[in-house]
């Protein structure tokens, strides 16, 4: 099986196995040049994100969500990587930060995530 080092898609699966398989390293350095190729990939970033919050180095995490909004600012998994990027600052006790991002989650339109955020929205108001 020969790997061609453009495919975007093999490249993203290959940083996932490597996650599953503890190559944590050989993930980020993947998902880091996924990152480098295309400048609105917010997805690889994301999964920087999820990394870093399951090694629980938030500020890390903080910033690969970030980063992931940045380049893509209305992901269809936006209420989760809000909801992650939420619960990071909280671990940092970043309190009045993640209250902003929670609030930016609740004014949302969005029925993603199976209506969680927009059912808890009509309970709100």
């Amino acid at each position: 099986m020969k790997f061609d080092p453009n495919n975007q898609f093999a490249r993203r699966w290959l940083a996932v196995a490597a996650y599953d398989l503890g190559a944590v390293g050989l993930a980020a350095e993947e998902l880091l040049k996924l990152g480098e190729a295309d400048p609105r990939d917010g997805r690889s970033y994301r999964l920087l994100g999820l990394i870093e919050k399951d090694r629980e180095h938030f500020p890390e995490a903080i910033e690969f969500y970030r980063e992931s909004l940045r380049r893509k600012p209305d992901p269809p998994d936006r209420a989760e990587i809000l909801e992650e990027l939420a619960d990071s600052l909280v671990r940092l006790s970043r309190f009045d930060e993640a209250l902003d991002v929670i609030n930016l989650l609740l004014t949302q339109e969005t029925t993603s995530y199976d209506g969680k955020y927009y059912k808890l929205t009509e309970q709100v108001t």
